[in-house]
């Protein structure tokens, strides 16, 4: 069954040791939890997604990049689980291709790891135009 890639890519932190405890979010994190009492937060965004691997002008896969955010109560936090994340998803056969680390100040300038993974996933779209003739 598909799954929305930022979904698939929660679903392994979520049952994960060293992150299930942690709040996390997909795309939206609720007004009253940016607060830096309420830290770590993860968040889950798909940035793009694009159809591959095609036969017969179908597409086989989807490769998407999804953005893993995690605030931090401070630098040693940051520090402990900016090698943890990627653990969890090259694990997963996901490669990095964007990491680090800067204070938000839209989020109390608390320290943010911010990470870009690429995802792929096998996919199946039926068409009634694969059972066509020329």
């Amino acid at each position: 069954m598909f799954k929305l890639p930022t979904r698939l890519v929660y679903e392994l932190f979520k049952v994960h040791p060293i992150f299930s405890k942690y709040r996390m979010y997909i795309n939206t994190i609720p007004e009253t939890d940016i607060k830096e009492s309420n830290l770590p937060i993860i968040r889950f965004t798909e940035l793009d997604s694009q159809n591959d691997n095609y036969a017969s002008n179908i597409p086989l896969t989807l490769r998407s990049i999804v953005q893993v955010d995690v605030w931090c109560k401070d630098l040693a936090q940051a520090e402990s689980l900016y090698l943890e994340l990627d653990k969890v998803l090259m694990a997963q056969g996901f490669g990095l291709s964007l990491s680090g680390l800067d204070n938000d100040p839209s989020f109390n300038n608390v320290p943010r790891i911010y990470k870009r993974y690429n995802v792929q996933q096998t996919i199946k779209i039926n068409s009634s135009e694969e059972l066509k003739g020329d």
